[in-house]
């Protein structure tokens, strides 16, 4: 982990890049949902429109939750919310109805909210990009909420399956057996990957941050 990891603060240096990339990420993700239907059709449109609402909402519900509980709000807070809004959606938004993108919105910032302010330092887990709690657990959460919000009774095409009403007796349960073992895997590799990377660094490089090295 990081040195001063978790008692020191560790903010981003310019906030100004954070939002700009926020926002460049916020802007190409249009492409990316809305340009899954690879064509310039009612899907695509209505991907777009549940990207951005989805986020647009995300962000809101995350700087909330900040004044709530801090008494302020931050653009880091804002930009952090946005894109954990995107992450929920992005399972969902050619598959829903407009009204629920509200839904996935919400859940998508608290979730990401709840997960980075208190379970993280629970844990104890130096993720200094969030990565895990906003993309894998965004991206979990909006693939589990796909199948409950694509029912036509709740605005959506119930396409390719509808775990809401079911299909043929299925249910969430029976059709997400491979979420923990995705997650696993990922973690077995990114063990391995980190042991290897820095094995590497330090026999080749000898860039390892070691307190005896600080000043030097």
């Amino acid at each position: 982990s990081r040195q001063g990891f978790p008692t020191t603060p560790m903010l981003p240096h310019n906030m100004t890049m954070t939002v700009t990339g926020a926002a460049m990420l916020w802007v190409g993700w249009f492409g990316f949902n809305g340009g899954s239907a690879l064509a310039a059709n009612a899907s695509a449109g209505l991907a777009s429109v549940n990207t951005q609402i989805a986020a647009a909402v995300a962000a809101l519900v995350f700087v909330l939750l900040e004044w709530i509980s801090r008494g302020q709000s931050t653009l880091v807070g804002m930009s952090t919310g946005a894109v954990a809004g995107l992450v929920a959606i992005t399972p969902a938004a050619g598959y829903v109805g407009v009204e629920m993108s509200y839904v996935f919105g919400a859940v998508g910032g608290l979730v990401a909210y709840v997960g980075l302010l208190w379970v993280k330092p629970l844990i104890n887990v130096d993720d200094s990009l969030d990565v895990f709690g906003v993309h894998g657990v965004g991206g979990i959460l909006g693939a589990l909420l796909t199948g409950v919000f694509n029912a036509p009774l709740l605005g959506g095409p119930s396409f390719p399956v509808d775990w809401f009403t079911g299909n043929s007796g299925e249910r969430i349960a029976s059709r997400n057996p491979s979420r923990p073992v995705t997650v696993a895997t990922i973690f077995g590799l990114t063990v391995v990957a980190r042991r290897d990377v820095r094995g590497v660094r330090d026999s080749l490089i000898g860039l390892g941050l070691h307190p005896d090295r600080a000043g030097s």
